[in-house]
């Protein structure tokens, strides 16, 4: 049996009550198409990553347009600046508060079931950037602008 790779395109799916039983599918050797007997199949739709939109935005693409995350963007040794003082988290991007999970991640496994326990984990993980980005300006909105003068406290003389 020829175990060689083959490329096929499927042309059309037969069966009788909403049953599946085979795939008419075209040869990537020009041999014409035939009919292939299965039980059941999944439809993969491409391995393209959509990612022209994010073109300027300084999230890193791998060379194929996948977007890059977590040990990803520092294992190369370009560590973005702006993650500098930590290892990013798995679903963050190049650019904080920016995440990316499911097909379009970079080493992803492109299974819908991944795509959506990724998706779950990324929330979670987006709420606590979003609690440590609160926690900040807080710390801001308390601490004198950098550069300001502040007077010294004074003794206060407590009378016992």
């Amino acid at each position: 049996m020829d175990r060689s790779p083959v490329r096929r395109a499927s042309e059309a799916f037969e069966g009788e009550r909403s049953t599946l039983g085979a795939i008419r599918v075209r040869s990537g050797r020009g041999a014409g198409s035939h009919l292939l007997e299965v039980p059941g199949a999944f439809v993969f739709i491409g391995l393209d990553p959509n990612s022209s939109f994010l073109a300027g935005s300084g999230v890193r693409l791998d060379e194929r347009g996948f977007v890059v995350t977590g040990g990803g963007l520092i294992r190369d040794g370009r560590r973005p600046a702006a993650l500098a003082p930590r290892d990013p988290g798995p679903w963050e991007t190049s650019v904080p508060g920016v995440f990316a999970v499911g097909d379009l991640r970079s080493g992803s496994t492109k299974q819908v079931a991944s795509a959506a326990g990724e998706g779950a984990s990324a929330a979670l993980s987006i709420r606590e950037h979003l609690a440590d980005a609160e926690r900040r300006a807080q710390i801001r909105s308390i601490a004198p602008p950098a550069g300001a003068r502040t007077r010294a406290a004074r003794p206060i003389d407590v009378a016992v």
